[in-house]
């Protein structure tokens, strides 16, 4: 099947949100100190659907958006990746 394949070319990643957060990759959890990342990270593994660069601003920063939001958006999903 496509999916499995997919799903073993990546390894298995497990994030946990109902009590404290955990990420878990290939069997090892991975320490996530950056709120903005756990934030990230939580909102993506709540939904199947697609999520979009404006929604994760939004969550991100819910009262006020930085100056340049797109260049804090980006070392933000930079950060999320090398966690990963």
């Amino acid at each position: 099947m496509v999916g499995d394949k997919k799903s073993e070319d990546i390894g298995a990643l497990r994030v946990d949100v109902g009590g404290a957060f955990r990420l878990v990759v290939d069997g090892e959890e991975v320490a996530v100190t950056r709120p903005q990342v756990r934030t990230v990270l939580a909102l993506l593994a709540s939904t199947t659907e697609p999520v979009s660069a404006f929604e994760l601003i939004g969550a991100l920063w819910p009262d006020s958006v930085p100056a340049n939001p797109g260049a804090a958006f980006r070392t933000i999903m930079s950060r999320t990746r090398t966690v990963l």
